[in-house]
């Protein structure tokens, strides 16, 4: 799949021609240049963070709050954003960019560019349709995408909404006969790799959610928890935190999945070198530089700033995948110049979905593919091949 230029500058400058919101942006949100009140037409939409603001005036506000929010001061959910800011490019002029070529093969996939939608729970509370709508959306932009194992609908409704290649991911943290059934629902439902998350079983504290007021007696804390057995969760009993922690996690169960799924078995959650060697030393096909949006632990490092890290010590023995911030083409680039093979979205996708429903999703994935390659175009890489760590520069803290 290739796309010219010209083409891809085409594009880009119909949307914002065609837009009324033109305006000086101001902190990358566009709620100022929005007349109050008023949702416009999706094809008046002209980047992702216009998206988002439509989802906060269609969502209830503790809704809005909860899929925005992170853990404690939210300290790592602004750090994702603001360390793309110390990465600056350092583009080759004098090259031949005529025809580009964002395609990428994953795992026997071709998808048109490195970018997927990412897995996050109960899409039903977003959209009618759910993650069907999200997985039609993702078709429709030759994407793919991962389906998390708290999802609305089950498996095997969404698979059969759809041509699009599925992941699913599975969590590593809980009891293996659960695991293993859940699995087994994937692979008979056509998914074509199992990611196993890890790290993000025990609860943060999202106290956005606190202060507006969702989190109640009667709501649960953990999203994977059984409600009958969590009472009075706020304040949280620390001894009941430990109880529902889920077991310790041991790497033979990398064999036990590849067993199970006969599939490639990707890690995601990794935040350090070390911990990137362990997963190759035990077999694993593939890696997710992930802090699951800031909203495990506060504090901890961005997932682009640890991610050329990790990919020296992976050395393209398998493909590292990377989430956290990712709002714009040039972010995608950035991680892609320091190491990702491709690039998953969270919070984009919701808007999307929140925000116009499959056709959402496909505009969030359309924007970002449209935005890489006139990056990409404009920095003298005319394929994925091309792009290497020569083309940034870090500014460290």
């Amino acid at each position: 799949m290739s796309i010219t230029r010209r083409q891809a500058i085409h594009q880009l400058s119909m949307w914002a021609l065609a837009s009324p919101l033109l305006a000086e942006f101001e902190n990358e949100v566009a709620r100022s240049v929005f007349q109050p009140d008023r949702i416009g037409p999706l094809d008046e939409l002209v980047n992702v963070f216009e998206l988002e603001e439509v989802a906060r005036k269609k969502l209830p506000q503790p809704l809005y709050n909860h899929i925005a929010g992170g853990v404690g001061a939210e300290y790592t959910l602004r750090r994702n954003r603001e360390f793309f800011t110390r990465i600056t490019f350092r583009p080759r002029m004098l090259v031949d960019v005529s025809e580009m070529d964002l395609s990428i093969d994953l795992f026997g996939s071709k998808l048109f560019a490195p970018i997927l939608a990412g897995p996050s729970a109960n899409h039903g509370r977003l959209h009618a349709e759910a993650e069907s709508a999200t997985v039609r959306g993702a078709e429709a932009a030759a994407s793919a995408a991962v389906i998390s194992r708290r999802s609305s609908h089950s498996i095997k409704e969404i698979a059969s909404q759809t041509l699009t290649p599925l992941w699913f991911q599975a969590d590593a943290e809980i009891t293996a006969d659960i695991t293993r059934r859940e699995i087994n629902q994937a692979v008979d439902a056509g998914c074509r790799v199992i990611c196993l998350s890890i790290g993000n079983n025990r609860p943060g504290i999202l106290e956005r959610d606190i202060h507006s007021r969702r989190l109640t007696p009667d709501t649960k804390l953990m999203e994977n928890s059984d409600p009958s057995t969590l009472k009075n969760v706020w304040p949280p009993n620390p001894a009941q935190l430990r109880k529902y922690g889920g077991p310790k996690l041991a790497w033979n169960l990398v064999d036990q999945v590849k067993g199970w799924s006969k599939l490639p078995v990707i890690l995601r959650g990794v935040m350090s070198r070390e911990e990137a060697k362990d997963a190759i030393d035990n077999g694993i096909d593939g890696l997710v530089v992930s802090n699951y949006g800031g909203r495990t632990i506060d504090g901890v490092a961005a997932t682009i700033e640890v991610l050329p890290a990790i990919a020296d010590e992976v050395d393209g023995r398998v493909p590292i995948f990377i989430d956290g911030g990712f709002r714009r083409g040039v972010d995608i680039l950035k991680g892609l110049a320091l190491g990702a093979s491709a690039v998953w979205l969270g919070r984009p996708i919701l808007w999307g979905l929140a925000s116009y429903g499959a056709e959402g999703v496909e505009k969030v994935l359309r924007l970002l593919q449209m935005e890489l390659a006139l990056a990409m175009g404009l920095s003298g890489k005319r394929n994925l091949q091309a792009i290497d760590r020569s083309l940034v520069k870090i500014d460290r803290w």
